[in-house]
């Protein structure tokens, strides 16, 4: 929808999500996230097969993110319990967190875990109007708005942390 070559598969690996977001205007991550470990669950850049991964192959972590610096305005993160973290004096120390340090202006996270069909529903309604060029609060609402106009779905886990942009 955005115009972007997605990270797909064997492009999803750890090592090149974290070469490719710092180049990213517009970042969207969907995977499982691990509440426990306050970290997306990418591709592994090892192989399975033999044995040797461990989390540090597969895990970007809140602290990695931090470390970054990124220009992307809009993050996105359609994983399960993206928005959860440690709370804390400030406040929720987290995923969502992490990309506000490294640069982004607007981060989307979930508060918890959403069957993919709904979650994939509620992005084409997010993105299509956020496309044209409402604001992440706006399209936002609107898109929870089109989803509670559907039986038996899904549209209140996710919240915008950060500032009101658009595209």
């Amino acid at each position: 929808m955005l115009g972007a070559e997605p990270l797909l598969r064997d492009r999803a690996r750890l090592s090149v999500v974290k070469k490719e977001l710092p180049r990213a205007d517009v970042i969207h991550v969907a995977c499982h996230g691990s509440w426990s470990e306050t970290a997306l669950v990418l591709s592994p850049d090892g192989s399975p097969e033999d044995g040797t991964l461990s989390s540090r192959d597969v895990y970007l972590t809140a602290e990695e993110v931090m470390e970054m610096k990124l220009r992307a305005k809009i993050v996105v993160l359609s994983a399960c319990h993206s928005g959860s973290g440690e709370i804390k004096n400030e406040g929720v120390v987290g995923l969502s967190r992490a990309f506000l340090v490294a640069g982004a202006k607007a981060v989307v996270v979930a508060l918890w875990q959403l069957p993919d069909q709904a979650t994939k529903s509620f992005m084409t309604s997010f993105y299509q109007d956020l496309i044209e060029r409402n604001t992440v609060s706006r399209s936002l609402r609107n898109a929870m708005q089109t989803m509670q106009d559907r039986p038996r779905t899904e549209w209140a886990s996710f919240t915008i942390v950060g500032r009101d942009v658009s595209l």
